[in-house]
């Protein structure tokens, strides 16, 4: 079995380290230099098509709407029949559903997915994969997410991965920010910050989130990110709810994203979104 990947960023590059290393063969293109790629053990290939065309099941981690629909019309000549596509890039409904029957046009499956994590959760095994779309499809890549995910979630009908990562990426931010939060605050009590990150994290009061992040905080050292980003989640997430006639919202995300994008204009974008730390204790967010 030859996985592809088209798009090796960051959550490419990781996906592909973990694969080779569970003994998957892998192939990827991306619009940009392969030299950590090829280090990775992948093989380079010279155009999306030549992805497409050599490897079953194929996996897309594109960086926007846009790229997504670029990359269907380039590889859908080169798509075959019972061939599994699976979009774990993130993106809106409607441009899943386009790619969707870009992929069914050509007698191939496309299958709904998001990755819950970071690049660095996927390396160490800590990441999960949200799934949704056609059950035989997702049953046959089984063996190829457990190369990379803890874990696998059934999400049901096609759509339900991308509205599940928008609640997923919602309930990060709100236990980052309370992570971030609590630990401003007991820091103000003289408490020191990495020891409340081992007591805390294990506690009826831990997270993933303070697992996680809870050490760049307490050591205001963060890797680079992009917390504006981060925050248009905030933005897709509305849509969604519009899209299904529902409420727009609630009082805590309404605050949880005034907090992000105070951390944003004072500067603090470019950089992991546990830097919401550093401006809690700037106290720019009591303001």
């Amino acid at each position: 079995m030859t996985v592809g990947i088209i798009g090796v960023g960051a959550m490419g590059l990781a996906v592909t380290e973990r694969l080779v290393a569970a003994g998957f063969a892998v192939c990827g293109h991306r619009r940009g230099a392969l030299v950590t790629f090829s280090a990775a053990g992948g093989q380079a290939m010279a155009s999306a098509a030549g992805v497409a065309a050599a490897s079953d099941p194929l996996i897309l981690l594109l960086p926007s709407d846009e790229a997504l629909g670029a990359v269907m019309v380039d590889i859908a000549p080169a798509l075959r029949p019972g061939q599994v596509v699976l979009c774990l890039g993130t993106h809106r409904i409607p441009s899943k559903l386009a790619a969707a029957k870009i992929t069914a046009g050509q007698g191939a499956i496309l299958l709904d997915g998001e990755i819950s994590g970071t690049p660095g959760m996927v390396r160490a095994m800590q990441a999960s994969v949200l799934l949704a779309g056609d059950a035989q499809a997702a049953s046959r890549v089984a063996p190829v997410l457990a190369g990379f995910a803890r874990a696998t979630t059934d999400c049901g009908a096609f759509g339900n991965a991308a509205r599940m990562k928008l609640v997923t990426n919602y309930l990060v931010g709100v236990h980052t920010l309370a992570a971030a939060d609590a630990l401003a605050m007991g820091m103000r009590l003289g408490l020191d910050p990495r020891a409340m990150v081992a007591a805390l994290a294990p506690s009826a009061g831990g997270s993933t989130m303070l697992a996680v992040r809870g050490r760049m905080m307490a050591d205001s050292s963060y890797a680079d990110g992009d917390m504006t980003s981060f925050v248009r989640f905030f933005d897709r997430l509305r849509e969604a709810l519009a899209e299904a006639g529902a409420a727009p919202g609630s009082a805590l995300l309404d605050a949880t994203e005034a907090q992000y994008r105070g951390a944003i204009a004072s500067g603090h974008d470019g950089r992991d979104i546990a830097a919401i730390h550093d401006w809690l204790r700037e106290g720019r967010g009591r303001e």
